[in-house]
């Protein structure tokens, strides 16, 4: 869910999401990644530089998941589950932004 909503504000560096991420190590960031990018939800773009830069961005698949995962985001927050937070994956004001 925090991969989702740090990239639900645009394209993201690798590094980028390491930093938004919390709570997951290198490993794990990157074998979710692997499984998004297969179930075509997030876009991979390698670039040919000295390190390589690779980047992130949501598919419109992708994106179509924000009204969901905003909603899950309220009912845990309704409810006082704090295991249903951002993670660090996107800003304190996210639901204030997208309530309607």
């Amino acid at each position: 869910m925090s991969i989702i909503f740090a990239l639900l504000h645009g394209t993201k560096r690798f590094n980028e999401l390491q930093k938004l991420v919390t709570n997951i190590n290198t490993r794990m960031l990157v074998k979710e990644l692997k499984n998004m990018e297969e179930n075509g939800i997030v876009v991979r773009e390698v670039f040919a530089t000295v390190p390589p830069t690779v980047q992130y961005t949501l598919t419109e698949k992708g994106k179509k998941l924000e009204p969901s995962l905003t909603e899950l985001l309220k009912w845990g927050e309704e409810f006082g589950h704090s295991s249903f937070n951002c993670d660090g994956g996107c800003p304190n004001n996210f639901l204030k932004a997208n309530e309607k």
